[in-house]
């Protein structure tokens, strides 16, 4: 069976620019999502040292503060006294 010249004319200009429109679509999916990824990482990186900066400021601080508790032995009695007290208001007045 033979398809008439209309139709052959129609699939031969059809075909390849569905094939360019499929191909280019992929293309363009495919950058997005390597955009969007490469965004996440570094999101995530930035949020990783964020963290990692407070974490390393807030030891900083126990240990200037642990520092100072073992320099004064009032302020250690009366730490000592609030955790074998810890649920005691006065042991927290205490201290």
């Amino acid at each position: 069976m033979r398809m008439r010249f209309a139709t052959r004319a129609f699939l031969w200009s059809f075909i390849p620019f569905a094939i360019l429109l499929a191909c280019s679509f992929w293309v363009i999916q495919r950058r997005v999502q390597h955009t969007v990824r490469s965004g996440l990482r570094a999101s995530l990186r930035e949020a990783h040292m964020s963290m990692a900066r407070l974490r390393q400021e807030s030891e900083l601080q126990n240990s200037r503060f642990l520092r100072i508790v073992a320099e004064n032995p009032p302020l250690k009695a009366g730490l000592q006294l609030l955790l074998l007290n810890a649920k005691n208001a006065s042991a927290r007045l205490t201290l």
